[in-house]
């Protein structure tokens, strides 16, 4: 919920989606302007290589996006639904003759 009025896209499982419009937490839409605490931002700096390479401005190359973890796993979960909503149209338009 940080980074709600951010220039961003979030796009979390929808179990997730789920438990966060649940949770009765009313999210701060400006907390994006807010700086973040200096003990926790000292503590993701210091256990989080990838947290680190998105903090700092120069921390990510272009070189090295692709194999950034964050987009790696963005990227396998687009493709898990991609393959996964081919099945259910596939399983749904053509049944299974040996079923």
């Amino acid at each position: 919920s940080e980074l709600l009025g951010g220039d961003n896209v979030i796009s979390p499982p929808f179990a997730w989606q789920e438990k966060i419009n649940n949770s009765g937490i009313t999210p701060d839409l400006q907390s994006i302007e807010k700086p973040i605490p200096a003990n926790i931002l000292s503590e993701m700096l210091d256990k989080s290589a990838e947290f680190r390479k998105a903090y700092d401005p120069d921390g990510l190359k272009v070189s090295e996006f692709s194999e950034y973890g964050a987009t790696k796993r963005t990227l396998r979960g687009f493709l898990q639904a991609t393959h996964d909503l081919e099945v259910f149209v596939r399983d749904t338009l053509i049944t299974d003759p040996d079923l």
